[in-house]
């Protein structure tokens, strides 16, 4: 029985040719026909293993739903296997065993192919060099369009899908309740109970859909799961909120002041003000009089001291000089004598 290959990846919600990149921790699943083909990628190695797990239960239970009689695991993407990947195409390889399958593993990296080899599996699965090796061997040839299913591990839509569509149906209720409650066409409990309805699907949808899908779909199903609370809660607030209390208008007695007689001024006097004037006045002059002597007495007192000073140092510096003469004219006289010495000796020679 011949499959047709695929010559270029279909997305399976927009049936257009060309698949994407994987996102991190990709693992891509493709059925046509009675053949599918699981594409490991790079970024499946630094996956966690629980994560892996769940990738692993989806792809077994998609081969036992389909029951695909050829099928490629295609690892030409990978320059390093780890455990984990090795596992799970041992994995998928019994149950494709089980169902009376056959597969081909398409390898063309040699460190790959070492891992295997040491693994012993070259000896149980047929190991071929691309993807459309792996066709020949299988019998899978052609082209022609064929619904592709795309699992990857970061961005992969792996999971149910009714916990998305429940949350989503709560969702549309609680954006209806609130469109009718503004427009007046619903009761306001009858919204109420509508908002709050539409709020729990949309958060028990979301829960479940966070705990039991992953990528794609759990960020879909928590954006949905915190909408669904918002409504939730804001519903339950409407209901059982405390009600609105209306103030009664109180109106104030009027109240009359009494009328207050103010007393009488009287104008200061006006001669006192000047004699006070006049007395501070002079005061002022008495103070800056007093200061003016102080400091014209310290003035000229300073004067005298320095004058004082002055002649003090005329006096001693004529003493010096007088002193500083007297060494001069006896250096001189010196100076004379030896002058006379040397002129005898010369005469005597």
């Amino acid at each position: 029985m011949d499959s047709t290959a695929p010559s270029s990846a279909t997305d399976a919600t927009s049936g257009e040719a060309g698949a994407s990149a994987p996102t991190p921790a990709g693992c891509q699943y493709e059925h046509f026909g009675d053949a599918s083909v699981v594409t490991l990628h790079p970024e499946l190695n630094d996956v966690k293993w629980d994560a892996i797990e769940s990738i692993g239960n989806t792809i077994e239970g998609r081969l036992e739903t389909q029951k695909p009689q050829r099928v490629v695991f295609d690892l030409t993407p990978l320059n390093y296997v780890g455990s984990a990947m090795v596992a799970l195409v041992a994995r998928w390889w019994k149950r494709i065993n089980a169902d009376g399958g056959e597969c081909a593993v398409a390898v063309d990296d040699d460190n790959v192919l070492e891992v295997l080899k040491l693994a012993k599996l070259d000896t149980h699965w047929d190991i071929v060099p691309s993807r459309e090796a792996a066709y020949k061997k299988l019998g899978i040839s052609g082209t022609a369009s064929r619904r592709t299913s795309r699992d990857e591990g970061g961005g992969l839509d792996i999971g149910p899908a009714w916990p998305r569509t429940v949350a989503a149906v709560g969702v549309m209720l609680g954006i209806l309740a609130l469109v009718l409650d503004a427009t007046d066409a619903l009761k306001d409990h009858a919204a109420n109970i509508l908002l709050v309805v539409g709020g729990a699907m949309a958060a028990i949808g979301g829960l479940v859909g966070v705990l039991k899908t992953l990528g794609t779909r759990r960020i879909v199903n928590g954006v949905l799961l915190l909408v669904g609370l918002g409504l939730l809660g804001y519903g339950l607030m409407r209901m059982f909120g405390a009600p609105d209390i209306e103030v009664p208008d109180v109106d104030a007695p009027d109240i009359e002041a009494p009328d207050i007689d103010a007393p009488e001024l009287g104008m200061p006097d006006a001669e006192g003000l000047e004699r006070d004037i006049e007395a501070t006045a002079d005061g002022v002059s008495a103070a800056v009089d007093e200061a003016t002597g102080r400091a014209a007495a310290e003035a000229r007192a300073g004067a005298a001291e320095a004058a004082a000073g002055v002649d003090a140092g005329l006096e001693t510096a004529e003493t010096e000089a007088d002193a500083a003469l007297k060494q001069a004219d006896a250096a001189l006289e010196e100076a004379e004598r030896v002058l006379q010495e040397v002129e005898r000796e010369a005469e005597g020679d």
